[in-house]
């Protein structure tokens, strides 16, 4: 009996070494594999999407059939009419698409000397900041710096009163050949404006971009994130618009101050109903131009633009997903030095984009392009 419980004993213990050998060299050999995988790609970028649902009753997986997704977007469209109506517009300026006019002045072939563009930023800014243009060219937008990377840049702009300031806007657009003016004053209530145009400018003029990259003139891009990092991991992406997300009732309604909504707009609201984006950097995947320009041409004109942009027309339009970009989960200890001029007060998606003051920007650029190439 003790001989048959040693023997037993024996066999056990046998069998646990190895199995505990077989298990060690496994989760090194599956260890390694990983580790080889996350070196390839240096890391994923943390971000999780929430999409526009046509109706909470499909699902993801789900693809609703043409006729029914007509009906919904109709029903969202009236919803949309009814909550910003404003009754001082007419016919012809209710509807942002119909008050751009013509350009003043644009060069069409910004994006057909190469047969594919990887980023196309749309830049709005004012006619006074010519150093902000001036450093955009030299650094995120210099396509020289990223190849084989393609990167174009469009700055758009407003009419001015302004004769002296005007001539000079002629000269650097005759310099550059970059620059695109509407016919529309340049105005801070017409930044909706600046943002249909832009959108008929890329659907008109860059159509071969793999994603369309709008910011506001005070913003430093990591273009070497973008084009290393966001570009291989995201360029199969389709109908999905990335940003920093307010979700729906979030953000109030401000019926005083800078940002005033007048009391006949969102009546009875004290929070916007749709999630939208900041506006100060966004990229939205090129299949969506056409269509957000064309829900332009009948969604109601609504002042502040990163709500009519990024949180009406998506709404209008339904079935597009909106990506939250979490870039400083996962931020490799190189990349926090980079970001290192970020301010609590400062907005920032530090992996990409940084939106800072002038006087910080050559910093922070000087410090993602020594990172990228220590």
């Amino acid at each position: 009996m003790k001989m048959a419980t040693r023997l037993i004993g024996g066999i056990l213990t046998s069998a646990t070494f190895w199995f505990i050998i077989i298990l060690s060299v496994t989760m090194i050999w599956y260890g390694g594999k990983h580790w080889s995988n996350r070196k390839n790609t240096a890391f994923s970028l943390f971000t999780w999407t929430r999409p526009y649902m046509t109706s909470k009753n499909i699902t993801l997986g789900e693809q609703p059939t043409n006729n029914y997704n007509d009906l919904m977007q109709q029903n969202r469209l009236a919803e949309v009419k009814r909550e910003f109506l404003d009754l001082s517009l007419t016919n012809e300026t209710m509807y942002p698409a119909n008050r751009t006019g013509n350009y003043i002045f644009s060069n069409p072939n910004v994006c057909k000397d190469v047969s594919n563009i990887d980023f196309i930023i749309i830049v709005h800014t004012a006619p006074t900041q010519f150093e902000r243009r001036q450093r955009i060219r030299a650094t995120f937008a210099n396509t020289s710096l990223f190849y084989p990377a393609q990167i174009r840049a469009a700055f758009l702009l407003g009419i001015t009163t302004d004769s002296k300031l005007t001539e000079m806007l002629w000269r650097e657009h005759r310099t550059y050949n970059d620059t695109v003016m509407g016919d529309f004053i340049d105005d801070y209530h017409n930044l909706t404006l600046k943002g249909v145009m832009g959108l008929r400018w890329v659907k008109d003029h860059c159509p071969n971009a793999a994603f369309v990259l709008k910011i506001d003139d005070d913003v430093v891009i990591n273009m070497f994130a973008l084009v290393h990092l966001f570009l291989p991991q995201m360029k199969a992406m389709k109908r999905t618009i990335f940003c920093m997300v307010l979700f729906n009732g979030t953000m109030f309604v401000h019926r005083t101050g800078k940002w005033k909504v007048d009391s006949h707009i969102l009546p009875n609201r004290t929070h916007y109903p749709f999630s939208y984006c900041t506006g100060f950097a966004v990229i939205l995947t090129p299949d969506l131009i056409n269509e957000l320009y064309q829900a332009a041409n009948v969604s109601p004109f609504f002042w502040i633009d990163d709500v009519y942009l990024f949180g009406v027309l998506p709404y209008v339009i339904g079935n597009i997903n909106f990506t939250h970009c979490e870039f400083n989960i996962f931020l490799p200890e190189s990349y926090k030095k980079a970001v290192n001029c970020t301010l609590p007060q400062k907005m920032a998606i530090p992996m990409f984009s940084l939106h800072l003051h002038d006087r910080d920007f050559w910093t922070c650029w000087y410090q993602m392009k020594s990172e990228q190439q220590s």
